[in-house]
């Protein structure tokens, strides 16, 4: 089975097919299909369909339509089950998806995905959404982070001085201090973030923050280092709908390069940035592997970055994990620097899409540290004297229980942006969710005790 892509064949498959043309279609389904799979395919469907015709011949019971049926079943099942054979390249495990699970999700995404686009392409924004006095030079940064737990943060009392940027600049921060994320993977988190889209309406797409933000007089940029399909749009295109330019680093450069990468293309922004200008900035992070998301010089948690002879596979996890860490407020620190150098009013925001479990290899549903995100926010001098009430309203909020599912609107007023019958965590109307919910795909749970 081939690798294409970076992805193992599933639902996002059937999604990328039904909005290709024919021929593009052909191309993508050919790229996956080597001649001694889709031999091995037919031959085991050619001998169940024997055994099939054998039964009925036998037995009698299985006549006209329904021994067609069946045997379309059948068929149907094989080429799933080819499917869904991937091994790891660089691990050598297999990946196994279980077929009917695989037609299931296959349907579900393949709709989810029609709403995605739809959104995109025709966005359904509140009737009374407008930009409000006072931002029409204002600079704005979001910087979605990637697997960072708040437990592992010197900002909110690790022992480890894992942040020691955002800790010099505590005083110049509102630090949220009880986020929780509600969905343990990257592309359902996203989605959450943001659009419109909430725990109890998770398919609810109508617009996304940066279609908002371009409707109220923004030019809005993204650069991710995240990867997707080639030219092919998916998850990542359509949650940052509105961007433009819509920039995957990855694609640009090649290589295995790191999340300094976007520091240059912040430069470039703020060269070019005039009246509302907003740039939404794509991390890594902490994304596993992650002792490879840091360069040397920020290996220092354990001996050589804790790879030493005799250390236990938790200790050299965590150490890699802490030092990935060390250069994400590495980051945010050179993007505070670039604003303060600029000038004017400016805000950053970051939120991390959810957690990890430092020291595993494999995440924990059960453990808090894959729910509990970091989130900061920023505001330059010049902002904070032009708009105190939003940094008195920021104070309050950032001692709520949130989800990041609630936080659109409450971003799109730090951007200038309201609207009336959103959910505001800035606003005095704001009712936390109790208790709150954490969406895991098949299952959802409701936190116990404070959550």
């Amino acid at each position: 089975m081939k690798k294409n892509f970076g992805m193992m064949p599933g639902p996002d498959t059937i999604a990328i097919l039904k909005n290709s043309s024919w021929a593009e279609a052909k191309w993508f389904v050919g790229t996956y299909l080597d001649i001694w799979g889709l031999l091995a395919s037919i031959a085991l469907a050619g001998c169940l369909a024997a055994v099939l015709f054998a039964t009925a011949r036998l037995t009698g019971r299985i006549r006209g339509s329904w021994r067609k049926a069946l045997l379309g079943c059948l068929l149907a099942l094989v080429f799933a089950g080819y499917l869904s054979l991937y091994r790891d390249a660089k691990t050598g495990v297999a990946l196994s998806m279980p077929t009917l699970n695989l037609a299931i999700s296959c349907f579900a995404d393949g709709a989810k995905f029609d709403k995605l686009a739809g959104m995109k392409a025709s966005p359904r924004f509140p009737d009374d959404i407008g930009s409000v006095a006072g931002y029409e030079k204002c600079t704005g940064v979001f910087v979605l982070g990637e697997s960072a737990a708040r437990s592992h943060w010197s900002l909110y009392g690790y022992g480890r001085k894992t942040t020691p940027r955002m800790d010099g600049l505590e005083s110049e921060l509102a630090i949220f201090r009880d986020v929780v994320a509600p969905a343990p993977v990257t592309s359902r988190a996203m989605e959450y973030i943001l659009t419109s889209a909430m725990v109890e309406t998770p398919d609810r797409f109508e617009y996304t923050m940066p279609q908002a933000m371009a409707k109220c007089g923004y030019c809005v940029s993204l650069y991710s280092m995240h990867e997707r399909w080639a030219n092919y749009g998916g998850t990542e295109t359509y949650v940052f709908a509105g961007c433009e330019p819509m920039e995957f680093v990855k694609e640009t450069e090649g290589g295995h390069i790191l999340d300094d990468a976007l520091l240059g293309r912040l430069d470039g922004f703020l060269q070019n940035a005039g009246g509302k200008s907003a740039v939404f900035l794509h991390m890594m992070g902490s994304h596993v592997p992650c002792g490879a998301q840091y360069p040397r010089a920020f290996a220092r948690f354990g001996p050589a970055g804790g790879r030493q002879a005799g250390s236990s596979r938790k200790a050299i996890l965590t150490h890699e994990y802490d030092n990935s860490i060390l250069f994400t407020d590495y980051i945010l620190g050179e993007i505070v620097d670039k604003l303060k150098k600029k000038g004017g009013p400016a805000w950053m925001v970051y939120v991390s899409d959810h957690g990890e479990t430092p020291g595993t290899k494999w995440r924990s549903r059960e453990s808090r540290d894959l729910w509990d995100v970091p989130m900061i926010v920023w505001l330059s001098d010049e902002y904070r004297r032009l708009h105190p009430d939003v940094v008195a309203a920021l104070a309050v909020a950032a001692k709520l229980p949130l989800q990041s599912d609630q936080l659109l609107p409450g971003i799109l007023r730090i951007a200038g942006i309201r609207f009336s019958g959103g959910m505001d965590f800035t606003s005095g109307k704001f009712v936390p969710r109790t208790p709150r919910k954490i969406n895991c795909g098949e299952d959802e749970y409701r936190w116990s005790g404070r959550r």
